[in-house]
């Protein structure tokens, strides 16, 4: 008999679930409520109408890459008992319910599904219920769903970006404003996702329910918190049975949650020995609401004591308000979303934030890296550059495959700065940092920008482990993809003050290191400030390192024409230098004399090659048995 962590973990949201409320004080209402001068009697309920439900159901018996080693055990039971609940969720309750049962059930398709909670109103209720394995890093302290499609291990380390984090989810509940949102979770290490304390309450009047479905809640249920419980009964696990048994045959056409964990505590707790926790989270938004069930052809418990003049807010609910937390805090949630597949949710947490601290440039940094569509085609411009080195090194049989005519584009790839803790909200500061640093970089032309994202994509493709970015060896496997790269390394390492950016340049083809460069965030800057100064850096360096260089192919009076274009990511306006250089033995081609003799702006640009102007210092004969070369000239950023 198999045996896996069996853990219900239930949280009812109205309007809106605020991710930082754990930074106010738990005892004032969410900052929200106070805007629209809302107290909680019955009086200002909300409209005691019955929500539209919904429910999202996940189940997972078999998983992808156990085959092969890689992956997780197969289990019995929880396709069987994601099945039934959809079953009698939509016939006995009316719920419009969407189901991923195993192969349907990947990451991406999940992450779709997650993201979609954005769309709903205050009209709407949710059910989302996850039934497969779950894991739980005692270091991170951060609790994980396995998706189907995710792999155990990758390079010997926890592939945990295949898996679905916790804080993912709790931050994409926050981003909602549905008015009820209760998260079912059948599996190992449930319980991280949401920890409160016990409580149990008596349900003996309808007007409890008119209270229960109008206020905000956080609820929590738990049937075994972080221990092990029995993956089968006959037919289900044992947890499963008792929560279908209640479903379909409870006497009460009415319940709530609260009722709901009361029946599940004795019997479970019974039948296995694990005890079961249930009760509010210990949230500022808590506000003493619960998920209401009512059941198909009964009568929604209507609030007879409302008041004229005690209206409810209006459908869709108050805007969303994120005060609570700092402004980079939320943009910190914004990239975090959009990097594991909710961009949806991340756009909607980033309406209405105001830019305070630096006129609006991290904010700006932040929406263009939300709203771009830049996953694939990211991913397809890396896969054609890669394509085309490899279809000129195949042109040439010396170890110098360079055509002297075509430039060898220069690459950087930015795999840092990460943090070394691994945990959520330290990896979104230094994702923050990336996304910043990215979009400094790429205001510096003639470089071809690689972000971390993609270049794990790719690896991953060619079935190489993505922890290699973190160890020495990646320089060597970008380089043999990516000939004249640059790597970029580094971490976001803690200090009294704030955080300091530490970045490594390597140059992939000789693994020599070219810049180190140390950055303090301290009071005063910011941001913005400390990663266009790490850009500034880092272009220059590379400029000088691997300047694009080549033979120029043709020359006319004010300009010539050389093949440097778009592919090499050059932009209008960039200076080169023009060399003239002579030879100093005929058999060796790579040994000369070389003179400046003008200076070329690119002026008209191609793909591959562009038109340049040249203000000359001296022009060469074209008789004459010198040729001409451009190289790259360090500029700056306007």
């Amino acid at each position: 008999m198999s045996i896996r962590a069996k853990v219900l973990m239930v949280t009812t949201c109205a309007m809106t679930l605020a991710t930082g409320s754990a930074r106010s004080s738990d005892s004032n209402p969410p900052t929200w409520l106070k805007g629209n001068e809302l107290t909680w009697d019955l009086a200002h309920d909300a409209p005691d109408v019955r929500p539209k439900y919904h429910a999202l159901v996940i189940g997972i018996n078999d998983y992808r890459s156990y085959s092969d080693g890689s992956g997780w055990e197969p289990l019995l039971t929880p396709r069987g008992d994601a099945g039934a609940v959809a079953r009698l969720l939509e016939d006995q309750y009316g719920f419009e319910v969407n189901s991923l049962l195993d192969e349907e059930a990947t990451r991406s398709n999940i992450m779709k599904a997650f993201d979609k909670i954005v769309r709903l109103s205050l009209d709407d209720a949710l059910v989302i219920y996850f039934s497969g394995h779950g894991y739980y890093d005692r270091t991170l302290g951060e609790g994980f769903w396995i998706p189907q499609d995710a792999r155990r291990v990758d390079g010997g380390r926890p592939a945990s970006g295949e898996w679905l984090w916790n804080s993912t989810l709790t931050k994409i509940l926050g981003a909602s404003r549905a008015r009820h949102i209760l998260v079912v979770a059948d599996s190992c290490y449930g319980g991280s996702l949401f920890r409160g304390a016990e409580e149990i309450l008596d349900r003996r009047r309808l007007k409890w329910y008119q209270r229960a479905n109008a206020r905000p809640s956080r609820y929590l249920l738990t049937s075994g918190d972080l221990e092990p419980v029995l993956d089968t009964g006959a037919r289900h696990s044992i947890f499963a049975q008792q929560l279908l048994n209640y479903l379909e045959y409870s006497e009460r056409d009415v319940f709530s949650v609260t009722d709901l964990g009361s029946a599940l505590r004795s019997k479970v707790s019974a039948l296995t020995g694990q005890m079961v926790r249930m009760g509010p989270l210990k949230v500022s938004s808590h506000a003493g609401g619960e998920f209401v069930f009512v059941r198909s052809g009964s009568e929604f418990p209507r609030n007879t004591a409302a008041q004229p003049g005690n209206a409810a807010p209006e459908p869709g609910g108050p805007p969303l308000d994120f005060a609570a937390r700092t402004d980079q805090q939320v943009l910190q949630d914004a990239v975090l979303l959009k990097k594991r597949g909710a961009p949806g949710s991340a756009e909607e947490i980033l309406k209405g934030v105001e830019p305070v601290t630096d006129d609006g440039r991290l904010l700006d940094v932040v929406k263009k890296y939300v709203h771009t569509e830049r996953d694939s085609s990211s991913y397809n411009s890396l896969d054609a550059l890669i394509d085309r080195l490899e279809q000129r090194k195949d042109q040439f049989d010396s170890p110098d495959w360079q055509d002297p005519k075509v430039a060898r584009p220069r690459v950087l790839v930015c795999t840092g700065p990460v943090d070394g803790s691994g945990g959520t909200e330290s990896s979104s500061l230094a994702l923050l940092y990336r996304v910043s640093l990215d979009a400094a970089l790429r205001k510096h032309a003639g470089t071809r920008i690689v972000d971390r994202e993609t270049i794990e994509d790719v690896l991953r493709e060619m079935n190489l482990g993505t922890s290699l970015l973190s160890d020495k060896n990646a320089r060597l496997t970008v380089g043999k993809m990516l000939p004249a790269s640059l790597l970029l390394l580094g971490n976001l390492v803690p200090s009294e003050q704030g955080e300091s950016l530490y970045l490594k340049l390597v140059d992939t083809e000789t693994t020599e290191l070219l810049e180190t460069i140390w950055l303090d965030n301290v009071p005063g800057r910011t941001l913005v400030d400390v990663c266009r100064e790490a850009a500034d850096k880092i272009s220059r360096r590379s400029v000088q390192a691997r300047p694009l260089s080549v033979q120029v192919e043709t020359v006319r009076e004010n300009g010539i024409h050389a093949g440097i274009g778009a592919f090499h990511g050059a932009s209008s306006g960039m200076v080169f230098r023009v060399m003239k250089r002579v030879p100093r033995e005929e058999d060796h081609p790579l040994a000369y004399d070389e003179s400046q003799v003008g200076t070329a702006t690119l002026d008209e640009i191609g793909e591959w090659a562009s038109a340049f102007a040249v203000q000359w210092d001296e022009r060469p004969d074209p008789e004459s048995s010198v040729s001409l070369w451009i190289r790259e000239q360090v500029g700056k950023v306007p």
